[in-house]
């Protein structure tokens, strides 16, 4: 008699969400790992408490059939946690660092930016950040006048 073989929690989850728009259409495929057995001993000392290791892979299609893919590596000591829940959190932190330094790097090139001497590139920074400020309140008060 064969003895049934029993169940158990899998090691890998994966997940594809595609999302359009007007102009273009994203595709986001994500593979969480949470079974670390396979990983070298002395990297999984190195990184207690990790739980699992996520790839993304984004393909989009922008508006005259231009075609972006980029893939992106994570890892987090997140437990638990399903591939659309990951999926969620990694979306909301590049859209917040999006918001965030789009501005920068379109205004002030941030990411030329080349100051080698640590005070000098917080000094820079300080003022890259008023200068964005000032922009963005002259261009809402432009904005407000208009309407």
């Amino acid at each position: 008699m064969i003895e049934p073989t029993p169940l158990v929690k899998p090691i890998f989850a994966v997940l594809v969400k595609v999302t359009s728009s007007d102009d273009r259409s994203d595709t986001r495929q994500i593979m969480v790992c949470h079974g670390l057995s396979w990983m070298d001993p002395v990297i999984c000392e190195e990184w207690k408490g990790l739980s699992c290791v996520i790839m993304v892979h984004r393909h989009t299609v922008l508006g005259a059939g231009r075609i972006r893919r980029e893939t992106c590596y994570y890892v987090s000591r997140l437990e638990g946690v399903r591939a659309l829940e990951l999926l969620t959190y990694i979306c909301v932190h590049w859209d917040i660092e999006n918001r965030c330094h789009r501005g920068l790097d379109a205004i002030c090139r941030d990411d030329k930016h080349q100051t080698r001497v640590r005070c000098s590139a917080a000094s820079h920074s300080i003022l890259r950040g008023m200068a964005l400020n000032a922009h963005s309140r002259i261009f809402a008060s432009a904005h407000a006048a208009t309407a």
